[in-house]
C-alpha cells in the first residue's frame, strides 16, 4: 500500500518506507494528482502548473519524461501501477494510495454525517 502526505510538506510511503519521488517537477506532478483525488488531471494542465511559461518545445515529450522518472520511482516493478494513463490525462489510483488530504476530507464529511445528519452539507 502506498501512503502520501500532501498536507504540509509531501511525503510518499512504500509499505512504511519512505520514497523519494525526485525532484521538483515529479513532486509537483505528484501533488496535482494528489489534489484531483483521482480524478483524471489533462496533460496541459500539468504541463502548465510544471513549467509555465518556461515551457520546452516538446511539451508532451517532457511531461511523458518526467511521468516516467515519477513513475519508476514510486513503484518498483512488479508492484501495481499507482499513475493511470487515460485518454482524459493521468490519474492517481485511490485503489493502490491512501492520500491524507482526501482521508482528511472523507472524514470530515463523516463527521458532519454524524454531528449534523438533518442539516445539508455545506
Amino acid at each position: 500500500m502506498y501512503v502520501i502526505r500532501d498536507l504540509g510538506e509531501m511525503v510518499a510511503w512504500r509499505d512504511g518506507v519512505i520514497v523519494n519521488p525526485g525532484g521538483t517537477k515529479p513532486r509537483t506532478i505528484l501533488v496535482l494528482l494528489c489534489a484531483h483525488a483521482g480524478r483524471p488531471v489533462p496533460a496541459s494542465t500539468l504541463i502548465a502548473e510544471v513549467w509555465g511559461a518556461d515551457a520546452p518545445a516538446k511539451t508532451q515529450r517532457a511531461l511523458e519524461s518526467q511521468m516516467w522518472r515519477l513513475r519508476k520511482a514510486l513503484v518498483p516493478e512488479g508492484f501495481p501501477a499507482v499513475i493511470i494513463t487515460e485518454r482524459a490525462g493521468y490519474r492517481l489510483d485511490l485503489d493502490e494510495v491512501s492520500v491524507d488530504s482526501i482521508d482528511f476530507d472523507a472524514a470530515g464529511v463523516a463527521n458532519w454525517a454524524i454531528h449534523w445528519p438533518s442539516i445539508s452539507r455545506p
